[in-house]
């Protein structure tokens, strides 16, 4: 009996995938952004290779925006980070 439910069952092609709608069926947009990678300002310096310092600078000259999680607590994503310097080299 087992053998039979196997026969029965649909393999999904590629048609019948776009064919689906609904929230668990759509594409992510190409321009989606990736997930934020919080540091503090220290670590975010040892990613760079640069000091913590300099990272509080690019936030003080508004090259770098921050993240407040708490009354102390700031955080920057270091995906900005990384662009930040693409877009300095280039």
């Amino acid at each position: 009996m087992g053998g039979y439910v196997g026969e029965l069952r649909h393999e999904a092609t590629d048609e019948d995938r776009s064919e689906r709608k609904g929230p668990f069926m759509a594409a992510k947009p190409a321009s989606a952004k990736p997930a934020p990678r919080w540091a503090s300002y220290e670590a975010a310096g040892k990613y760079a290779g640069i000091t913590g310092r300099t990272v509080a600078n690019l936030v003080y000259e508004g090259k770098l925006k921050v993240y407040r999680i708490g009354p102390r607590i700031v955080r920057v994503d270091l995906n900005e980070l990384d662009a930040l310097f693409r877009d300095e080299s280039a």
